[in-house]
């Protein structure tokens, strides 16, 4: 498609070529006339011989562009308005999955379509700093210019890229490594009120603001539970950890003010210190005015919470922070860290009780988060619906899932049906689809809404199967098969071709699995050894060449999405599960030949994890696959 793009097309244009190739058009002076407009109005009209966008920002152009792509012919008006200042993502770049620079450019391509303008990028110790050699070592590190670069790129696009890094907890990564001990208080948390440690701090914050063009940085200050229990409470006894942790963060807000940045915090630690040490402390619903009153006035609170889905307590939640004074910033999540898929069942619902929550208390700043807890399995590219989710939130005054799979299907090129059916891998008890006279993803959330067990089923030993009574409470080779059926039925194109190829393997390597398990247990407590003989052919070596194609398919994912950094962590995954299932036959053919006269893990009778009768949740590869822990 050619486009004669004319008018106020300064802010634009650049952004314009960077599309092109994506989505299949070219600027040129015998294309559809297309008359772009910089005023405060979010508007674009078509017809068959032209269209006309008004735009205040360069994220509402490609916003209203984006429907330009889906109408292209025919008569269409639309006028919207954003409920927020900044709406975006937060993506995890610390736990294990490093996505290429080229990955995250594809991703702020469809930001931009979606309209969303702010990128927070999330570094524990995934970030260059000269002077500490070991921060990072190993880990596969962003050098200063690729992150420049990512900053250039997404500008073009109008989307702002917020670093955010960790300053005083979530550190043990770093605090491992010998040359660091001077500056240690626990395993996870700075040695704050020591000058080394801040002479750190400084140089960490140097060294990533020089990447990025934006006046906003996260510094963390998140889950600091251990804050002054190690080796300063050794130096200067006990200490109330709101002092500790206010007179820190004080110091670290002036190395930020002292170079034009302006902080941000996860505001848990001001509800933690107050309550439960081990939770979030929700119950807790203000932020003590002495407390408040000693919070930096140039720093800015932000209420992660990624479960409720009561609008009116949310409310409240984030009335205790805004009554503090300080700009306050909601997050939330798309619920990506649960093992190989998304729950979109939960990110929607709790998405939408918060966005609504903030929308009713003017909140300008709010963004999704996504995590890589336990390493993370799934592909990453699966979370942009809950993207955009956000999106539509931002310039609608309500949005329903339904909105947000039209949309996603032109902002990213891919059918919604896709997303969905991939996240109904963990969601057996759910049901996830388009009902056609309907405004509405009709989402049965009946049962727990949590539950993963394609991570613990895939990953938990065969011969010792801690999950194996899972495996009564549904029908899963069943379940799987369908899923696999469906996820390989819709028709998929581009990048995502290497989601839909993975997918389907994984599918089909659970559904062989969960079929052994069952049938080994039946054999084996019958001392059935003409059955395990045939069990060793026609099961066991077919699923090690299903693992085995599972671990290609993964791994093909893995290098068109990551850095090659973190891939040993999944791969070592797949390599003990091949050679348990390798020991597995000899065993067996130990059993069979007479050689031994049991299996030791097949003798013991299988617990439940937990009682009930619905599908667990267990996010865990270690504990999943072996009861000796670490």
């Amino acid at each position: 498609m050619k486009i004669n793009l004319q008018g106020d097309t300064n802010l634009i244009s650049e952004g314009l070529e960077l599309l092109s190739e994506d989505y299949g058009f070219e600027l040129s002076d015998d294309g559809i006339f297309l008359k772009a407009i910089h005023d405060r109005d979010i508007s674009i009209s078509i017809s068959d011989e032209k269209a006309e966008i008004h735009y205040n920002d360069k994220s509402d152009f490609f916003r209203m562009f984006s429907f330009f792509l889906q109408k292209k012919e025919g008569f269409f008006e639309k006028k919207e308005k954003k409920n927020f200042d900044t709406c975006g993502a937060m993506i995890d770049l610390s736990h294990g999955a490093l996505l290429k620079t080229g990955t995250i450019k594809s991703i702020l391509r469809k930001m931009s379509l979606m309209g969303l303008n702010m990128l927070m990028m999330y570094f524990e110790e995934s970030y260059t700093v000269p002077e500490y050699p070991y921060f990072g070592y190993m880990r596969g590190r962003y050098t200063k210019e690729e992150l420049r670069d990512i900053d250039r790129y997404a500008s073009i696009l109008g989307i702002e890229v917020i670093p955010a890094i960790q300053t005083i907890g979530h550190l043990s990564n770093t605090l491992r490594w010998e040359s660091f001990g001077n500056i240690k208080d626990t395993d996870d948390c700075l040695l704050v009120g020591k000058k080394e440690t801040y002479s750190f701090i400084e140089a960490c914050i140097k060294n990533i603001s020089e990447c990025f063009t934006s006046d906003r940085i996260h510094i963390g200050f998140d889950e600091t539970m251990s804050l002054g229990s190690g080796e300063y409470r050794r130096i200067h006894g006990y200490r109330n950890r709101i002092d500790i942790f206010l007179e820190h963060l004080e110091k670290v807000s002036d190395t930020c003010k002292s170079i034009g940045k302006t902080p941000l915090i996860w505001s848990d630690m001001f509800f933690r210190l107050r309550g439960s040490a081990s939770g979030y402390a929700l119950d807790n619903k203000e932020i003590p005015a002495d407390v408040a009153q000693r919070i930096p006035e140039n720093v800015e609170l932000v209420e992660a919470n990624y479960s409720m889905t009561d609008t009116k307590k949310l409310e409240e939640r984030l009335k205790a922070h805004t009554d503090t004074g300080r700009k306050t910033w909601f997050a939330g999540a798309v619920h990506d860290w649960h093992g190989f898929c998304v729950n979109y069942s939960h990110t929607f619902a709790a998405s939408d009780a918060a966005l609504a929550a903030a929308k009713n208390l003017g909140l300008r700043e709010v963004f999704l988060t996504t995590w890589g807890d336990d390493s993370p399995e799934r592909d990453y590219m699966c979370t942009l619906l809950g993207y955009q989710f956000y999106a539509e939130h931002m310039y609608n005054k309500k949005a329903t899932p339904k909105d947000a799979a039209e949309r996603f299907s032109v902002c990213c090129k891919c059918p919604a049906e896709l997303i969905l059916n991939i996240a109904k891998i963990d969601s057996p008890m759910r049901e996830y689809k388009l009902e056609e006279n309907s405004d509405e993803i009709i989402l049965d959330c009946g049962g727990k809404s949590m539950s993963n067990p394609s991570k613990y089923l895939m990953w938990q030993d065969v011969p010792a199967g801690l999950f194996d009574t899972e495996l009564s409470k549904l029908d899963y080779p069943a379940h799987f098969s369908e899923c696999m059926k469906k996820i390989g039925s819709v028709v998929t194109h581009g990048e995502y071709e290497v989601t839909q190829k993975f997918y389907v393997s994984l599918c089909d390597t659970l559904r062989a699995k969960c079929s052994l398990a069952e049938d080994i247990m039946t054999a084996y407590a019958n001392k059935d050894k003409k059955a395990l003989h045939q069990i060793c052919n026609t099961s066991v070596v077919p699923l090690l060449a299903l693992i085995r194609e599972t671990w290609k398919a993964n791994r093909t994912l893995w290098f068109a999405r990551h850095k090659s950094y973190g891939w040993e962590v999944l791969e070592r995954r797949y390599g003990t599960l091949l050679l348990r299932l390798e020991t597995l036959l000899y065993c067996l053919n130990e059993f069979i030949n007479g050689s031994i006269d049991k299996i030791e893990e097949l003798e013991e009778k299988r617990l439940p994890v937990v009682s009930g009768d619905e599908p667990v949740y267990f996010n865990d590869w270690l504990l999943t696959s072996t009861a000796w822990g670490r």
